[in-house]
């Protein structure tokens, strides 16, 4: 459905597939080391969401101009940065608060890819995988507010479904304009 070619005229978008697999990586120190303190994953997590947000600037500027809702990989960058300076900054105090702001930080975004999701069926027929993850990312957010003390776990779900997105679309060559 999509001509997209990544800037090295491969079909792969190698971009998305790199930061995909530090996301899935983050997100699997999070489900597998649960008992860490949340000091060192608010530490991992917010230069995981750093990482991100760099990623997610290359993606816009790789795509700007070609799909139709690029201006939300800017605004799914901006949350990114915020939170993972959040995260960084005092990991104490996002170890005993943040869950909240991510909470509502995951609904955001998971709202932000249902409407993607939706505005992908135009172009491509694995729409359903942005679908999939906004969903699991609204859970995810409600989750954190409903049973805080399992923050790293549902962290951890909502990261590895992230990455595994964003590496699906980087290997799919698929336009990707949200994360």
């Amino acid at each position: 459905m999509s001509s997209y070619v990544g800037t090295s005229g491969s079909s792969r978008d190698w971009s998305l597939i790199i930061g995909g697999l530090l996301i899935i990586i983050a997100g699997g120190i999070c489900l597998f080391y649960p008992g860490l303190s949340m000091v060192s994953v608010a530490m991992v997590v917010g230069c995981a969401l750093i990482a991100a947000c760099i990623f997610d600037f290359i993606v816009y500027f790789k795509t700007r101009g070609t799909a139709a809702s690029s201006g939300w990989t800017i605004v799914s960058g901006i949350l990114d940065l915020i939170l993972g300076v959040l995260f960084l900054a005092n990991p104490v105090i996002a170890a005993e608060v943040i869950t909240l702001f991510a909470g509502a930080l995951l609904l955001c975004y998971g709202v932000f890819a249902v409407v993607l999701a939706i505005q992908m069926r135009k172009v491509t027929d694995k729409w359903w995988l942005m679908l999939l993850n906004g969903i699991l990312s609204i859970l995810c957010g409600f989750l954190f507010f409903i049973s805080p003390a399992f923050f790293a776990i549902y962290l951890g779900a909502f990261l590895v479904v992230r990455g595994a997105t964003m590496m699906s679309f980087g290997i799919m060559g698929t336009p990707y304009t949200l994360m």
